[in-house]
């Protein structure tokens, strides 16, 4: 749920520039942070997974205390055309068990 309610927001980033800061997403009216009610910490760990989920299409980097979001051509792609991301957001089999039980 998480990271469909990323890719929603970041839509409206991701059709002019291919970063976005943390602060973005965990503070602007309807982002994720606002949304679900996320500390940092949290939300940070959330963009940590999806890192890795998306094989790099988003990648939280910091550069001089700056914590950002760097936004894939994959996911620039999407946005500008509209398109699913369920691509990125499909868990691989072997770590469903850890968030759904079966």
């Amino acid at each position: 749920m998480f990271g469909y309610a990323l890719f929603h927001f970041l839509a409206e980033f991701a059709s002019t520039r291919r970063t976005v800061a943390v602060d973005d997403c965990l503070y602007q009216p309807a982002s994720p942070g606002q949304v679900f009610r996320l500390n940092e910490n949290s939300l940070v760990m959330y963009l940590e997974e999806l890192e890795e989920l998306t094989e790099g299409q988003l990648r939280l980097q910091e550069s001089s205390g700056l914590r950002q979001l760097y936004l894939g051509e994959r996911v620039i792609n999407n946005a500008k055309n509209g398109g699913s991301y369920s691509w990125a957001i499909t868990m691989p089999t072997n770590m469903q068990n850890l968030y759904w039980p079966t």
